[in-house]
């Protein structure tokens, strides 16, 4: 037995699951791994053992039927369980995740249904192995789920990445404004210390100055408030920041 065997044998005794067999023996022309499994520390708290991914390149590589989108299948079992094509990555609308359904072989005449997810714009497809349906509607359902929630994790996600970057672009422009108002500052000390006599360009000056320095104050408000809103999707800000900001 494999590692990977292994580690999925342990995996099913510790949920409490009655599958019997491996769900890689359903793979043909070999049993042989052909992706990862999700870390189960990048699962979320509430999720139940079934809800682990597992991520291969794609459909054909697997070597399982894929029976097409949950929004076919529900549509081929006369039903409207499942109304949605695909659901919205990203605040653009550019991307899209679906519910697919695929079909294991048959185990004495009887074939069993797991749920996926496709990307419009990506490589690489998401299966649940472990979460196994009799029926492919209820399959689909269960792909459909996954979809909408995979979708608003990505929309956070790059929500709280934007926000990051925005933290970045604050932090230039901060940096930017620091130095132009030093080098204000020194360009204006002898006109001060000797009286030269220009008053108004001294008043415009210091007015300059005090602008720079609100625009200044500004942005580190702006930063401030970026990283208290999106605290706690911290690793995602930390990334679009490029640096560790929210610890």
């Amino acid at each position: 037995m494999t590692n990977a065997a292994r580690r999925l044998a342990g995996y099913r005794r510790k949920a409490g699951t009655a599958l019997s067999k491996d769900w890689r023996a359903h793979r043909y022309p070999t049993p042989k791994s052909s992706g990862c499994w999700q870390r189960p520390e990048d699962m979320k708290r509430h999720a139940s053992p079934s809800d682990r991914a597992y991520y291969v390149d794609s459909f054909e590589e697997l070597g399982w039927r894929t029976l097409g989108t949950a929004y076919d299948v529900s549509r081929r079992a006369d039903s409207r369980a499942v109304e949605e094509i695909g659901w919205y990555c990203d605040a653009y609308q550019n991307e899209t995740v679906s519910g697919y359904v695929l079909q294991l072989p048959a185990r004495n005449g009887v074939p069993q249904y797991v749920p996926a997810l496709g990307w419009s714009d990506r490589d690489g497809v998401t299966l649940y192995p472990l979460d196994r349906y009799d029926e492919p509607l209820d399959a689909a359902r269960a792909a459909n789920g996954y979809a909408e929630r995979t979708a608003e994790t990505e929309r956070e996600y790059n929500e709280a990445w934007q926000a990051g970057s925005q933290w970045s672009d604050l932090s230039n422009t901060i940096a930017v404004t620091r130095s132009r108002a030093l080098a204000l500052l020194r360009e204006m000390r002898p006109d001060r210390k000797q009286g030269t006599g220009r008053p108004a360009i001294c008043a415009a000056l210091r007015e300059r100055l005090a602008s720079m320095l609100d625009d200044i104050r500004e942005a580190r408000e702006k930063r401030a408030e970026l990283a208290d809103t999106h605290r706690w999707q911290a690793d995602a800000f930390n990334d679009g920041a490029c640096e560790t900001v929210i610890t």
